[in-house]
């Protein structure tokens, strides 16, 4: 699942995300874009599962929330070519779980991973081909659409 990640994939994810959240819930947000610290300790090779979510946790507590939003972009490469013609796809693939503080515990987790396929490779996806406007997406584009399909299944406040 992962990949080639472009410059600004995960900024641009956050922003996203973070517009949605405004938009459709009542949650009061804190944020902080960390880049070193706890992603360092997310990715440390000796790091469990049940240690970093910890760490995440943690962190939250330090600025009194009650839950973390946490994502990782596993992939994040643009198409080659044009909207009506591409050479290469553009692939996107990312993960988001939300942890309670209290107890560290994963409350809700989703995934989304996808290469755009022509509908001559795959003709099961004619409802996404279709509802896209047909044509190749960008990269952001399709972490939008992406976007848009985890949060229909995230827990309304």
């Amino acid at each position: 699942m992962s990949g080639e990640v472009t410059d600004g994939a995960a900024d641009f994810l956050t922003d996203q995300s973070l517009a949605w959240f405004k938009q459709h819930t009542d949650y009061e947000l804190i944020f902080e874009r960390s880049r070193e610290g706890l992603l360092t300790a997310l990715y440390s090779a000796n790091q469990t599962a049940v240690a970093a979510k910890k760490a995440v946790a943690d962190k939250g507590r330090d600025h009194d929330a009650e839950v973390v939003l946490v994502g990782f972009v596993y992939r994040f490469r643009e198409r080659v070519g044009k909207g009506y013609g591409a050479e290469s796809p553009a692939s996107v693939a990312f993960a988001m779980h939300l942890i309670r503080v209290a107890d560290g515990r994963t409350i809700w987790s989703a995934h989304f991973d996808e290469t755009q396929k022509s509908l001559g490779d795959d003709l099961f996806q004619l409802g996404s081909f279709l509802s896209r406007g047909g044509r190749w997406l960008s990269a952001e584009e399709l972490a939008m659409s992406g976007l848009e399909k985890i949060f229909e299944k995230f827990p309304k406040s």
